[in-house]
């Protein structure tokens, strides 16, 4: 989910992995963000389970954006990822609920 000012303005999904204790997701999101925007917007990867008793149900999620909503790892992650214009940016990140 891709949000400014707490506004949402665009989601994204991806493919569903199914039937797999351990998936492996392999995806890259673009957003284009306008610079007077940059601190006032934040994305939310939210990993959720589909099917049977637990449809739709949140797995973990992590949050990017500037430091108005997020520390440490994920805000590095940002940074390196605003500042570096359309280079790819690839970081693991603990998933929380």
């Amino acid at each position: 989910m891709f949000m400014i000012e707490n506004k949402l303005i665009k989601t994204k999904k991806t493919v569903p992995v199914k039937k797999s204790t351990d998936p492996k997701y392999n995806e890259s999101f673009h957003f284009r963000l306008p610079q007077k925007c940059l601190n006032s917007a934040s994305v939310i990867l939210q990993v959720t389970a589909s099917g049977g008793p637990n449809k739709d149900k949140a797995v973990g999620r992590v949050v990017f954006g500037s430091y108005m909503f997020v520390r440490g790892k994920p805000l590095e992650h940002w940074n390196e990822a605003v500042s570096s214009g359309h280079k790819q940016i690839r970081h693991w990140q603990k998933l929380t609920l």
